[in-house]
């Protein structure tokens, strides 16, 4: 009879091949959840894998604006009113811009219908008749004597200067101005001169492409800095933030709010539409459109229900389109037109630069006007929304100038929360499309709040937000280097 036994001898639980799997494994894990933290996380990816800005909007530009008063004459230069008629009615009666409609009745301004009727056999040839008119403009220009010139006379120059080379650029480049292409603007020839000349004839503030990008790099690192900077509860709040309402009691309501930091204004009227435009991102979710210099009370905001921002920004998005931006600033320069304070080309040879930024710094200070949202969730709906402004602006110059792919891209939009490929495809689309227009609305809010840095510096403790607000409300649609000079003003209010 055999005998049976049992080994009752341990075995080992954690022998060596165990042990390299258990470590292999636990790596594994730990590397995914490192990995799914800093992907999902835009602030820890952002510091870890993107490149940042050293530049603070300061360090790029630490000059003082100049103090030296401008000079200018007592009265009006006769010679120069006759020269903006001119221009006036070219701008008017010619079919360079859709303002046939902007003038109910050209005859108060002195414009007579058809003077430049242009009526060339082909676009080549109407193209070459513009660009002779304009160019010949602008050597008129120079001609004149700028301390001959009046303070209104002064600037009606210096807007007109940057309008004339807009309308240059637009003729010498008519099949890169009118998108006759594909791609984007730095595979064309000659776009990237042509996207340098775009840039500063909106913007107007004597920078370089570079500069701007640098520029538009500091203030993006500044508002995801501010963004960061803010609660994780706000944060978690912003998620169902929303500011949607009835438009014509927001504008009411921001229209009273203006009235306590902005010059006072016509009281104008306006209607409301709507429109039926596709898609979600990157469309406009409100556009004002201009009225006619001679009826202010027919101005006109556009509404886009279909825009991804429209219930949660509205408030907002009025304050760039009415009060305090678009409609405020267009009816406080045609009533100083209708008054005889301001010469009446200049509402036809506005600056988009000055134009975007000051509806853009409209919608920046309405943040804190909306007392109906907590002012901590207001600041991470303003951080975030001018921080993507930025980003779309780098976009823009990568795509157009740089000549980058969305392919080398999608990385840095990723790490900025931007990760579905259809929406990256989409932004990139959008800015090669309408080359220059996101840095116009980006860097026109930066100018601006570049502006105000340098306004406190002049003004010291004489300095005060009201008083910034009136002196750009008051200097009107010009670049900002012809701003900058006259920022020694704020010392007189």
């Amino acid at each position: 009879m055999s005998t049976s036994y049992k080994d009752t001898s341990k075995k080992k639980i954690f022998t060596p091949k165990r042990i390299v799997i258990l470590i292999v494994f636990l790596a594994g894990v730990s590397i995914l959840i490192a990995w799914a933290i800093i992907r999902f996380n835009p602030s820890i990816y952002r510091s870890l894998f993107l490149a940042s800005s050293k530049d603070t909007p300061e360090s790029l530009d630490p000059d003082k604006a100049d103090t030296t008063p401008v000079s200018y004459s007592d009265t009006d230069n006769s010679d120069f009113n006759d020269y903006t008629n001119e221009l006036l009615n070219l701008l008017v009666t010619s079919d360079t811009n859709t303002y046939n409609s902007s003038m109910e009745h050209p005859e108060r301004y002195g414009v007579e219908p058809g003077k430049y009727s242009l009526n060339p056999n082909n676009q080549a040839d109407t193209n070459a008749a513009y660009l002779t008119s304009f160019t010949d403009l602008k050597k008129r220009l120079a001609t004149f004597d700028y301390s001959s010139l009046s303070y209104k006379q002064q600037k009606a120059y210096d807007e007109i200067r940057l309008c004339l080379n807009s309308y240059i650029t637009k003729f010498t480049y008519p099949d890169l101005s009118e998108h006759k292409y594909s791609g984007s603007l730095s595979s064309q020839p000659n776009g990237k001169e042509y996207y340098e000349q775009l840039l500063e004839n909106s913007i107007g503030a004597g920078k370089t492409v570079d500069e701007y990008y640098k520029m538009n790099n500091a203030y993006l690192e500044q508002f995801f800095k501010g963004l960061d900077s803010t609660s994780s509860g706000d944060q978690k709040k912003y998620k169902s933030y929303s500011t949607d309402g009835d438009p014509n009691e927001i504008l009411n309501k921001l229209k009273e709010v203006s009235k306590e930091h902005f010059p006072a204004v016509q009281d104008a009227k306006y209607t409301l539409e709507y429109s039926e435009d596709e898609g979600k991102y990157f469309v406009d979710a409100a556009r004002y459109m201009i009225p006619p210099l001679d009826d202010i009370n027919k101005s006109k905001i556009i509404l886009n229900k279909n825009a991804v921002n429209y219930s949660r920004d509205l408030f907002t998005i009025l304050a760039h389109e009415g009060y305090p931006g678009h409609m405020y600033q267009v009816s406080y320069l045609s009533d100083k037109i209708n008054k005889g304070e301001e010469d009446p080309v200049r509402y036809f040879t506005m600056n988009n630069g000055y134009t975007e930024g000051f509806a853009s710094y409209a919608e920046y200070l309405s943040y804190s006007y909306n007392d109906s949202v907590e002012s901590g969730v207001s600041d991470v709906a303003k951080y975030y929304n001018f921080g993507y402004n930025a980003i779309y602006a780098k976009i823009d110059i990568e795509a157009n100038y740089y000549g980058k792919s969305i392919d080398e891209l999608r990385s840095f939009l990723s790490g900025y929360g931007i990760r579905d490929s259809k929406v990256q495809d989409d932004l990139y689309n959008d800015v090669t499309t309408n080359p220059g227009s996101r840095v116009i609305y980006a860097v026109g809010l930066e100018e601006v709040l570049e502006m105000q840095r340098k306004a406190k510096d002049i003004a010291g403790d004489n300095y005060s937000d009201d008083k910034f607000n009136r002196l750009i409300t008051e200097l009107g649609p010009m670049g900002f280097k012809d701003i900058e000079k006259r920022l020694y003003m704020i010392n007189n209010f």
